[in-house]
């Protein structure tokens, strides 16, 4: 085996699945250079072509599509659950028309969402850090905010209103969890695709019985370091689909508009 690059970002269900790789838990062949960044970051390093193995926004596939695979661990499905839309004064989905909005990246599988679900709505988009998207709405910079990863979790403490879950919009129409993100790995580094999911199930499954061995490492790249939002946040995106997405493989072909014989999911 190799040194790879491995690129995920700071939100509890990533330090949660790959903690015990990262900190050396995991017995492995392989070696990582590890990167810490914002999604939206992290979905230009794989546009970019500047990584092996990356989380990215099932949004930017089709951007990213002749370079990687999609791994069958590690994903990120919400079911009944997404991004949601927040407001400082109360508002329906009804009144978003010529709003400012906040966005946390136009590759973003929330802003994918937020086209699909509303898309004969006419807004003005500002694209920022997801995890100054609050601030941003509260200071009244913008109308709306998108928040992902732990904003859905703190935004009342802001005075901030809920607009709408997308995840809720989205189970509503089609029935089915939100693909939000997943990981990419390089189409050359194809070999190393069963190992590579292989370390990240034994990575979880650490995760699940030695818990606070990884806490500290969490908190640390944490957006928020309070128990019960970090748990909730852990408990809601860490599922059985990122124990394996092929449990999914339909609904992920369908979600990008893939055609079902060909093989992305590795």
């Amino acid at each position: 085996m190799s040194n790879f690059s491995l690129a995920i970002s700071t939100c509890p269900n990533d330090t949660y699945i790959f903690g015990g790789l990262i900190n050396k838990f995991i017995d492995t062949d392989m070696t990582f250079d590890i990167t810490f960044e914002d999604i939206e970051n992290l979905n230009n390093l794989a546009i970019n072509r500047e990584v092996d193995i990356c989380k990215v926004s099932f949004g930017v596939y089709h951007k990213i599509s002749s370079e990687y695979y999609i791994l069958s661990a590690g994903a990120a499905l919400g079911y009944n659950t997404g991004p949601i839309l927040v407001s400082k004064e109360s508002l329906s989905a009804q009144e978003l028309s010529g709003k400012k909005v906040a966005i946390p990246g136009i590759n973003t599988t929330a802003n994918m969402l937020f086209d699909t679900l509303y898309k004969g709505i006419d807004v003005d988009k500002v694209e920022m850090r997801f995890d100054k998207i609050i601030s941003a709405v509260e200071s009244g910079e913008v109308d709306v905010g998108i928040l992902i990863h732990e904003g859905r979790f703190i935004y009342k403490d802001f005075g901030l209103n809920l607009v709408v879950d997308l995840g809720v919009e989205y189970f509503n129409l089609f029935g089915s969890p939100t693909p939000l993100g997943f990981i990419a790995i390089r189409k050359s580094l194809i070999d190393i695709s069963k190992p590579m999911n292989e370390c990240i199930r034994s990575s979880i499954d650490f995760a699940k019985s030695n818990y606070l061995e990884i806490e500290s490492f969490i908190k640390k790249h944490a957006q928020d370091m309070n128990d019960n939002v970090i748990r909730s946040h852990i408990d809601l995106y860490v599922n059985k689909y990122s124990y394996d997405l092929n449990i999914s493989k339909d609904l992920i072909y369908k979600f990008l508009n893939i055609d079902l014989k060909e093989e992305i999911i590795v």
